[in-house]
């Protein structure tokens, strides 16, 4: 869950240094990972460099091979997965308001997740708590 939050974090950072920043992704992506300080952010940065390196790397293809790599340490569902790789295909308008509604549309798919998993997270509570209460209470009887 943390992931999806992360996730959600850089997409609204990224959608407003994007509109108000102007500066070139790798750069996005560096400033942005190094501000996280969490793995997430030093995946970012990865990213970011290996863009500036000689080779001058595309987006999709770093973008994929890091993110398969960091993506198999989180415990999320597929579909949640998948919310990761689709950033590349959401930064390629030209256009930076667009770009912008784009990755805010993504944020908030991510904030859905993130959502439902937090209901999902309190309702567990809840049953832990009452079969803990229910078990308590048969032993009291049990014993008396």
């Amino acid at each position: 869950m943390e992931a999806l939050f992360l996730y959600e974090k850089f997409l609204f950072s990224a959608a407003q240094e994007i509109l108000y920043g102007r500066t070139d992704m790798p750069r996005l992506l560096i400033q942005l990972g190094e501000r996280m300080q969490c793995e997430f952010g030093t995946v970012l940065c990865r990213i970011g460099r290996r863009m500036t390196k000689e080779k001058g790397e595309l987006l999709e293809t770093v973008w994929q091979e890091e993110m398969a790599q960091w993506i198999g340490t989180v415990h999320l569902k597929t579909k949640e997965k998948e919310l990761f790789f689709l950033f590349p295909g959401e930064i390629c308008h030209i256009d930076s308001m667009q770009q912008k509604a784009a990755l805010e549309r993504l944020g908030n798919l991510a904030g859905e997740y993130s959502l439902q998993i937090r209901k999902k997270q309190t309702q567990n509570e809840k049953m832990t708590m009452a079969l803990c209460i229910f078990g308590g209470i048969a032993a009291a009887i049990l014993f008396v």
